[in-house]
């Protein structure tokens, strides 16, 4: 009996540290019974212009030749200074024309992101493409993370002149820390947490890159949730995308699975397609110590 009730204490204690874990995770990365703070900071370290914007996170392009022109769209949360630096390397690399959108809510507050979500953003990507297809006869498309799905469904459904996919979010790495995979945790208990604290503004090993990164500090769940469809349907079609495809990710990347990159890379038909592993980078690829060298192999397979 003795033997017994040890062995429970024992199951007991773990449980209990288990629970205790998880509620000291939850304290600490999220907006737990939070929600009216979501802005909070944000408001308090960004300076914004006169239209409520961030200042200088603005849409932007770059005129070069029409033959072949670019559209980038940044990450999650993030703004178009994302693709700034790759953004003129192509442009003086190449002369092509290239197009940085804002995608709608960004380079605002973390509340603007709300009810919005991937189905909303290509909807918003789509009218974008349809205007750069009209001034240019080629188009080059490249997304970021949670914009890897848009870039995949436009390839899916247009004719591109070939795709970028950078450290795609499409499936998660699992986190002892969180017990749960993060695809569950966001899937349940996003109505509780409503966001996450960052402790630093962005996945960037490269302390440089993390001091010029623009990005919201909270980073809302519910967005991330409602596109899981979204996200599903486009890995699902991946074998409707036949044009020139060059994926890059990160070995260590914390947030996007390797796996999404073998994925994309096994089950597109493209005849032209290449994979790239970078070593020294975390989530934002284009901040890190990696950058010179994926903006090089960016432009090569342009050309």
């Amino acid at each position: 009996m003795k033997a017994q009730a040890r062995s429970k204490m024992k199951y007991l204690a773990v449980l209990l540290t288990i629970v205790a874990i998880f509620i000291i995770n939850l304290s600490i990365e999220t907006g737990i019974f939070q929600k009216s703070k979501i802005d909070s900071r944000d408001l308090k370290y960004w300076s914004y212009d006169e239209s409520e914007f961030i200042e200088n996170a603005s849409a932007f392009s770059i005129e070069g030749d029409n033959e072949t022109c670019w559209l980038l769209i940044h990450s999650y949360v993030a703004t178009p200074l994302e693709m700034s630096e790759l953004a003129h390397e192509i442009n003086i690399g190449l002369n092509h024309t290239v197009f940085v959108p804002l995608l709608e809510g960004h380079s605002q507050v973390p509340s603007e992101l709300l009810g919005k979500n991937l189905d909303y953003w290509y909807l918003q990507i789509s009218e974008e493409l349809l205007k750069v297809q009209r001034k240019c006869n080629k188009v080059n498309v490249l997304g970021s993370s949670l914009s890897v799905p848009i870039v995949l469904k436009l390839a899916e459904e247009n004719e591109l002149n070939a795709i970028f996919a950078l450290n795609s979010f499409i499936y998660m790495p699992y986190k002892v820390v969180r017990v749960l995979p993060l695809r569950t945790f966001i899937y349940l208990f996003t109505p509780f947490v409503h966001y996450n604290k960052k402790i630093e503004i962005a996945q960037i090993n490269n302390p440089e890159g993390r001091e010029i990164h623009v990005a919201y500090w909270n980073m809302p769940y519910q967005p991330i949730r409602d596109s899981f469809q979204f996200i599903d349907e486009s890995r699902d079609n991946l074998n409707k995308i036949d044009e020139p495809v060059f994926i890059a990710h990160s070995m260590k990347d914390p947030t996007a699975g390797k796996k999404s990159a073998e994925v994309i890379y096994e089950n597109v038909n493209s005849g032209v397609k290449e994979l790239k592993w970078y070593n020294n980078s975390s989530h934002v690829l284009l901040l890190d110590y990696d950058k010179i060298a994926l903006i090089r192999d960016i432009i090569n397979f342009g050309e």
